[in-house]
């Protein structure tokens, strides 16, 4: 749980600079965008706390994802403002629409198999993907530039990687949610 709190502090930190930058800056809009994406993906570790500490997990289970998901569009939509690659709003929202598809499709499937894993993690990977894209079709065609399509373009692999990763170690998955709760009650009862 401290981990969660902490992701959500950073996350929030990231999204109060970029925010800053963007209004001090007030040119390309570029950092705007990467405000909205962090701060979109904020929702992600506070889902996550959600999902163990209400009665709704499927609720917060589904807003995790979206977030998720969607906050590394809208990384996509800043990298392409930020270095004037046109890219349509439309293969955004496609992507984005494209990964609930596919996470509404293996909802309540057999979890540490390697069809959910992969189909859970792709959404992710073609989002970092379509990023290294962005930055490799460039102008800008600078070390930096390499150096940032290479670290999107491996953590594309990542997502990938790790779930082939988990299921050859047999890693478990997170404990069933009514499980965590009844021992969190159990453990916070007189």
């Amino acid at each position: 749980m401290y981990q969660t709190i902490v992701n959500v502090a950073v996350a929030t930190l990231f999204t109060i600079a970029f925010t800053l930058v963007s209004l001090r800056r007030n040119t390309k809009g570029d950092a705007g965008w990467f405000a909205v994406s962090y701060g979109t993906g904020i929702l992600t570790p506070v889902s996550e706390l959600l999902v163990w500490l209400t009665p709704y997990p499927a609720v917060f289970t589904a807003t995790s994802f979206a977030s998720f998901s969607l906050a590394f569009n809208f990384m996509a939509k800043g990298l392409s403002v930020y270095y004037k690659q046109p890219v349509s709003n439309w293969l955004l929202i496609a992507s984005f629409v494209l990964s609930l598809i596919v996470r509404g499709a293996i909802w309540g499937g057999a979890r540490n198999t390697m069809p959910y894993e992969l189909l859970y993690q792709l959404p992710f990977a073609v989002a970092m993907d379509l990023c290294a894209m962005i930055i490799a079709s460039s102008r800008s065609n600078g070390g930096l530039e390499h150096i940032l399509t290479g670290l999107f373009g491996a953590l594309a692999a990542s997502f990938i990687v790790k779930s082939v990763v988990a299921i050859w170690l047999k890693i478990p998955g997170p404990p069933p949610h009514n499980t965590w709760t009844a021992n969190t009650r159990c453990s916070r009862s007189p």
